[in-house]
C-alpha cells in the first residue's frame, strides 16, 4: 500500500516506496490535541440501524434503540426484509432475507428520539430498516499540502488505529477537489477525507491548525467540517518523536569511493575526543579512517592472514569514553572473538576468546562456537568489572536461533493492539524474515527471502560419502528506534546468487501490534550492500558495483575491486 501523497511529484515516488511513521505514540497522550477530532470523526460514522416509521414525499421518519446516537449528515443504506431463512439441518428461523432498496441522509433528531432524514433514492415504505453497517467505511484520505506532512500523518495513523477505515491512499498530486472526487469514484471510496491546515492567528498560543472536511463521493456533498488546534509545542513534538527513516530522494548526501575492496564497517568515538572515526575491515586488517571532505587512514591492524573477520562494531563497554572495537573472525579453528581498544594512538588487543561477539541493545553479547555446531549454546553478557572483562548472565534464545540472527520489537506504546510481551524478528534458516510472539506463534513472515546468506559454514560429515550439514552467519541486524533494521538483496538471477546482486535495500521492520510495518530506508542501490551502520542521524552504507567490478574504473587503469561508502541523511 502506498503512503498517502505528498503533492510534489518528486515526493509521490518517495512515499509509494515507504511506509512512514508507525509513532504515533510518542505524541499521543492527554494533551494530544487530534485525538478528539479523531474520536468525532468514528462517532459521526458510528454503526447503527433503525425502522423507517413515516414516508412523506422525500421526507422520512425513523425511530429505534438508540435513534439519538444518529449523527446529522450520516447516510443509512434502506433494506426491505423478504422471507424467512431457517437453519439447513434443525429448520430453526435464522433471519429474513434483506433486500436493498435506497438510501437516506440524516437531518436531525428530536428531543422524543425521532430522527428525521431526507430520502435520497428508493422506494422504502415503513417497518423497512435504514441501517448504517459495521463494515469499514471506505474512504479515499488525502493530505493537502498546506499541512505540515507529519501532522497530517499522525491523524492519518489514529483513523486509521481506529478501526473504522479503510483508508485508501491515492499517488495523484491533486489541484482540486474535482479531481479528488474523480480518483475517489474510480477507487470505490464511498467518502473523501480532505486534511487541510493553515494559521489561526487569533489563538496566540495555537498558532496552527488542522482542518478535516468529510464529502460524501456520490455526490460531492460535504457533510462534516472540523478543526483541530496545534500549538508550536506539539508540532515540534511530533518533529522529535518521529521515528522517521527517510533518505532524502534516495540520494546520498555524501559518497566516498574506498580505495580498498573493504567487507565490513562501522563508526565510533576511539579516542575520546569530539569526533568520530570510520572503521574498515578487509580480510582480517582493521583500517581507522578519520572522515572529512576525503578519507584519511590514521590507524590500522594487520590481522592473521588465514582468516577472515565476519562482523565489526565498536561499544564503550568499561564506560571510559572511548569506544572499543568489537570482532568476530572465522579462522581456520573456528570462530574467534576480538575487543581492541585506542592505547597510545594505535590499536591494541583487549580480549579474545573462542566465540562470537555482538553489540545489541547497547551491550556486548557473546555466544561459544563448537566444531559441531558452529554458533552453540545460549548467549551470554560481556561487561567490564573494573580491572578485567568477564561473562556473564545469559540469554536463552528459541532453537535455531543463534546470536546474529534476531532483534526484538515492541509495539507503539499507544497502539490500541500493543501487546504485554515483545515479539522477536528474526532469519528462519531460509534467510526469511520472520515474527513470533513469547509463545512461539508465528505472526507474519516476509513474502521473499533476504537475498541469501552470504557467510554459510559446513559441518563435515561423519564419513567421507555423507553431506555435511550448513549453518550461516547472518547479515548485521540492528534495533534502531524500535525497529528492526537489515539488507535485503535482489540477485541477478533469480535462482542463483553465486552471480552477485543486481541491486540492494536497507530495510525497517516495525511491530504494530497485530503485523510488521515494512519500510525501504534507502535502495535501491546497484549492486550488493555488503555492511552498514547508523550513527545518529545519518546511514553509512558500504556497497559494491554489479559483479563486484568498477568497470570503468578498470578502463582507467584503477583497481576495479572497490567499494562505495554512500553517507544517507534520516530525516
Amino acid at each position: 500500500m502506498t503512503k498517502k501523497t505528498l503533492p510534489y511529484a518528486i515526493c509521490v515516488v518517495l512515499c509509494q516506496l515507504l511506509f512512514i511513521l508507525p509513532f504515533v505514540s510518542g505524541v499521543c497522550g492527554a494533551d494530544e490535541p487530534l485525538r478528539p477530532l479523531a474520536d468525532k470523526t468514528v462517532n459521526f460514522f458510528q454503526p447503527l440501524a433503525l425502522k423507517i416509521e413515516t414516508v412523506k414525499g422525500d421526507s422520512v421518519t425513523l425511530a429505534g434503540e438508540s435513534s439519538e446516537k444518529a449523527v446529522k449528515g450520516t447516510r443509512f443504506d434502506v433494506f426491505s426484509e423478504g422471507a424467512v431463512f431457517y437453519h439447513p439441518v434443525t429448520n430453526e428461523p435464522l433471519g429474513h432475507f434483506e433486500s436493498h432498496i435506497g438510501s437516506v441522509e440524516i437531518t436531525g433528531v428530536k428531543s422524543n428520539g425521532t430522527v428525521e432524514a431526507h430520502l435520497i433514492k428508493g422506494t422504502p415504505h415503513k417497518g423497512d430498516i435504514a441501517r448504517l453497517s459495521k463494515s469499514k467505511v471506505k474512504a479515499l484520505f488525502y493530505q493537502d499540502k498546506s499541512v505540515n506532512w507529519f501532522l497530517g500523518d499522525v491523524y492519518y495513523r489514529l483513523l486509521k488505529q481506529s478501526g473504522r477505515f479503510e483508508l485508501i491512499d491515492t499517488a495523484i498530486a491533486a489541484e482540486n477537489t474535482d479531481a479528488l472526487f474523480e480518483e475517489a469514484k474510480k477507487l470505490g471510496a464511498d467518502v473523501l477525507i480532505l486534511v487541510e491546515g493553515s494559521k489561526k492567528d487569533a489563538i496566540a498560543d495555537e498558532d496552527s491548525y488542522l482542518k478535516q472536511r468529510i464529502f460524501w463521493v456520490s455526490d460531492r456533498k460535504e457533510v462534516f467540517s472540523d478543526t483541530a488546534a496545534i500549538s508550536e509545542t506539539y508540532l515540534q513534538e511530533i518533529l522529535a518523536s518521529a521515528d522517521i527513516f527517510l533518505s532524502v530522494l534516495n540520494d546520498p548526501v555524501l559518497t566516498y569511493h574506498m580505495p580498498i575492496a573493504y567487507d565490513l564497517m562501522t563508526i565510533g568515538n576511539l579516542d575520546g575526543g569530539s569526533g568520530v572515526e570510520l572503521i574498515f575491515s578487509s580480510g582480517s586488517d582493521l583500517a581507522v579512517y578519520k572522515p572529512g571532505v576525503d578519507m584519511n587512514k590514521i590507524m590500522e591492524l594487520k590481522g592473521d592472514r588465514m582468516s577472515d573477520n565476519v562482523y565489526v562494531d565498536v561499544i564503550d563497554i568499561n564506560k571510559d569514553g572511548k569506544d572499543e572495537i568489537i570482532v568476530t573472525s572465522m579462522a581456520y579453528d573456528g570462530a574467534r572473538a576480538f575487543i581492541y581498544g585506542v592505547e597510545g594512538g594505535q590499536l591494541r588487543e583487549l580480549w579474545k576468546a573462542h566465540g562470537f561477539l555482538r553489540v545489541y541493545n547497547n551491550k556486548l553479547l557473546f555466544q561459544r562456537y563448537t566444531a559441531s555446531e558452529g554458533q552453540s549454546g545460549d548467549v551470554q553478557y560481556i561487561v567490564w568489572d573494573g580491572s578485567s572483562f568477564k561473562e556473564e548472565g545469559k540469554i536463552k534464545l528459541p532453537r535455531g536461533i543463534n546470536l546474529y540472527d534476531f532483534v526484538n520489537l515492541e509495539a507503539a506504546a499507544g497502539d490500541v493492539n500493543k501487546k504485554s510481551e515483545p515479539v522477536m524478528l528474526y532469519y528462519d534458516v531460509f534467510n526469511h524474515l520472520t515474527v513470533k510472539d513469547s509463545a512461539g506463534t508465528s505472526i507474519w513472515r516476509s513474502k521473499g527471502n533476504m537475498g541469501g546468506f552470504s557467510r554459510e559454514y559446513t559441518i563435515p560429515g561423519p564419513t567421507i560419502i555423507t553431506e555435511g550439514s550448513k549453518w550461516h552467519i547472518s547479515d548485521k541486524m540492528y534495533l534502531f528506534h524500535n525497529k528492526g533494521v537489515a539488507i535485503r538483496r535482489v540477485p541477478l538471477a533469480l535462482t542463483s546468487v553465486s552471480l552477485g546482486y543486481k541491486k540492494s535495500y536497507i530495510m525497517s521492520y516495525g511491530f504494530n501490534g497485530i503485523s510488521v510495518e515494512e519500510n525501504a530506508l534507502v535502495g535501491a542501490i546497484s549492486g550488493n550492500i555488503i555492511d552498514y551502520t547508523i550513527y545518529k542521524d545519518r546511514i553509512y552504507v558500504l556497497a559494491r558495483p554489479i559483479l563486484g567490478l568498477n568497470l570503468s574504473g578498470m578502463l582507467k587503469g584503477e583497481n576495479p575491486l572497490t567499494t562505495n561508502l554512500f553517507v544517507y541523511k534520516l530525516l
